[in-house]
């Protein structure tokens, strides 16, 4: 998970300033307006889950809770998102992953008949039964 903050902008336009209808993050104003201003007071955080275990648990989470199997096991990840703890469910056995660490940056794989990263960031990250 991440913080996207975003701002309403003042920019120029035509020669004229003006003020986006829309809500933008810095970074992506800066590509066509370098000279934009952020409007006061229109400054919101949003969380973005950007792993992918993290968008099946969320996916999971909008079914029926009684249709949900339990998870076996937890990923644990470093968070330095105040309130947020770094841990989300796996619907696999432990066994079934395997976490490798090349150059600072943490990827987990869970095996199968057809594999698929589960996250890529930093680290440490592991996986451990649920409690």
């Amino acid at each position: 998970m991440r913080i996207e903050i975003t701002h309403r902008w003042r920019y120029q336009w035509g020669g004229r300033w003006v003020t986006s209808r829309w809500e933008t993050t810095e970074q992506q104003i800066r590509k066509e307006h370098p000279e934009a201003v952020a409007v006061p007071g229109t400054r919101r955080e949003k969380r973005q889950l950007d792993q992918p275990a993290e968008v099946d648990y969320a996916n999971s989470c909008s079914q029926s809770q009684f249709a949900r199997a339990p998870y076996p096991s937890v990923l644990y990840w470093p968070s330095d998102i105040p309130g947020h703890k770094g841990e989300i469910p796996l619907p696999a056995a432990v066994a079934e992953y395997s976490v490798l660490e090349v150059d600072g940056c943490w990827t987990v794989i869970q095996a199968g008949k057809h594999p698929r990263e589960v996250y890529r960031g930093p680290g440490p990250v592991r996986v451990e039964a649920a409690p």
